[in-house]
């Protein structure tokens, strides 16, 4: 069963997705507090026709409470020119509703995407009091595709790829060199530092420019959140950047006991954990204390003390 808080474009992207990618029968359970999403139901339900194994209830919080995923994309819109941390006072607010009489019976997977995705992966942890490893946020896993994306016309026609974005997902992000490589080399001795700081800002400029015609990021991040759903009910492991509960060594404050931000983790059916064999190095540890310091700021001090 999984349940879609939010019912948006990127919840009506992946509910289509699985939809047709699942011979398995499964109950959608969709969490949506708009009067407007009248028709959006009656198109899914004629949908349903070709794919008659699946079913779907509306805010059936008994059903979110058994839920095996749930997949909260319920946030505050960032308007363009804004950013996402300018989301986070309304998204903190709306993710304690959404999670304020939801008791577990089963213990799901909970995949947030709702931003800043980092901040509210941390706050549900806490609201839910669920295991770390399995809740966590969609993070940096867009940024890095994307960096994929700009990359590719500055290397081999047919290179295989693999940057690996960290930090926080957003204007905060960075790469990591010691990660990041095409044809097993390291990008950084393929490509100039003015080239990969000039992919980097297309990177973080993508989703304003998105949002000029469109509105909001759609398919790229629908897309991410199926792999993620399919990489869950694996055995084997994956390795992607994620948005997760960083390792206390990362953690240069001791004033500081936790918080989510993306690092290369492993995913497969046991859920995410950071990656043991990463370690940041001297460069790569400040910037994430340098963002930890910026996000602290705007958690509310409860979760920080729970």
């Amino acid at each position: 069963m999984i349940t879609l808080i939010g019912f948006g474009n990127i919840g009506r992207t992946l509910t289509a997705l699985i939809m047709a990618n699942s011979k398995e029968p499964i109950h959608f359970n969709i969490m949506e507090v708009s009067q407007k999403i009248g028709g959006t139901l009656l198109d899914v339900e004629h949908a349903l026709e070709l794919y008659p194994q699946h079913t779907w209830s509306l805010n059936d919080q008994d059903k979110m409470n058994h839920s095996d995923f749930i997949i909260h994309t319920a946030g505050a819109i960032v308007p363009p020119g804004k950013t996402r941390r300018d989301a986070s006072e309304i998204s903190i607010a709306i993710t304690e509703e959404v999670f304020s009489n939801y008791t577990p019976i089963t213990i799901p997977f909970i995949i947030v995407v709702a931003n800043p995705v980092d901040i509210i992966a941390y706050v549900t942890q806490k609201l839910t009091a669920l295991p770390p490893e399995r809740v966590f946020g969609t993070g940096t896993f867009l940024d890095s595709i994307r960096m994929n994306h700009y990359l590719k016309p500055h290397l081999p026609i047919g290179a295989d790829i693999n940057s690996v974005l960290l930090g926080e997902h957003g204007s905060a992000i960075f790469m990591s060199q010691q990660l990041s490589k095409a044809n097993d080399k390291h990008l950084h001795k393929l490509l100039t530092e003015d080239e990969l700081d000039a992919c980097m800002e297309e990177v973080k400029n993508a989703a304003n420019l998105i949002k000029q015609t469109q509105g909001a990021t759609i398919y790229g991040v629908s897309h991410i959140l199926y792999q993620l759903y399919s990489a869950l009910k694996a055995e084997e492991v994956q390795h992607l950047p994620l948005s997760t509960l960083i390792p206390r060594s990362y953690l240069q404050d001791p004033s500081i006991t936790s918080i989510y931000l993306s690092t290369y983790c492993e995913i497969n059916k046991e859920g995410v954990i950071p990656c043991t064999h990463y370690h940041p190095d001297p460069i790569e540890a400040a910037k994430f204390h340098h963002t930890i310091q910026e996000l602290i700021a705007l958690i509310p001090q409860k979760y920080l003390e729970s």
